[in-house]
């Protein structure tokens, strides 16, 4: 799905995580059940998050986001060609109108050991409302810049450990569960173009 590619923000915290989330992704909801492989085809089973001060890298099966929050760039690679592309992040908190309304409910859950209380978002798409839940724990410090990018842009207090998305007008929900954490800062290396990668020109994102 190619709203996958936008989901490009950070959690604001004190102190910030350095590590590495892992996610398992899936479809749930009747329309899971009538598209099955076709849906499965479009959506990577995990995705894998890496943290290191204020950059950022999320792998997604075939394609790699690089976002360099202190430089306000963010870069789309493509390693089966060797290619990446390039796109201006700043600016895209700089409203407060589109800014979605959260709430916070009184369920828990525990995660991966970590406790996780249940938010309640949501958010405009091109498709229309998406109604967001957001499992969060306060065990662990939101990353350094903004927020995490499978939650759409909502800024919650904590660190999501699950993400459920509503579809707008079907059911259809989209499920991100964090299956493995590690506090391990990762290799600088990991978040820099590798050498011999070629900058293809596309076209920005236009900016509320």
């Amino acid at each position: 799905m190619r709203y996958l590619l936008f989901l490009t923000g950070l959690l604001l915290a004190q102190k910030a995580f350095e590590g590495t989330v892992v996610y398992a992704a899936r479809f749930e909801g009747e329309m899971a059940k009538q598209l099955g492989d076709m849906l499965r085809a479009s959506l990577p089973e995990r995705f894998v998050l890496y943290y290191r001060g204020d950059k950022v890298r999320m792998d997604m099966g075939e394609t790699i986001l690089l976002a360099d929050y202190s430089a306000k760039k963010a870069y789309i690679l493509n390693p089966s060609l060797q290619t990446y592309t390039e796109q201006s992040i700043e600016g895209q908190d700089k409203s407060d109108e589109n800014k979605p309304e959260v709430k916070k409910t009184k369920e828990k859950t525990k995660i991966l050991g970590y406790v996780a209380e249940k938010y309640e978002a949501t958010v405009a798409s091109e498709q229309g409302p998406v109604k967001l839940e957001i499992w969060a724990t306060s065990q662990l410090k939101g990353p350094q810049h903004g927020k995490n990018p499978l939650a759409s842009g909502v800024e919650i207090q904590g660190f999501p450990l699950k993400i459920v998305s509503q579809v707008s007008g079907i059911d259809l929900k989209i499920v991100f569960l964090a299956t493995e954490i590690s506090q391990t800062p990762p290799a600088e290396d990991l978040f820099q173009i590798p050498a011999g990668y070629v900058k293809e020109e596309s076209e920005e994102v236009p900016q509320d």
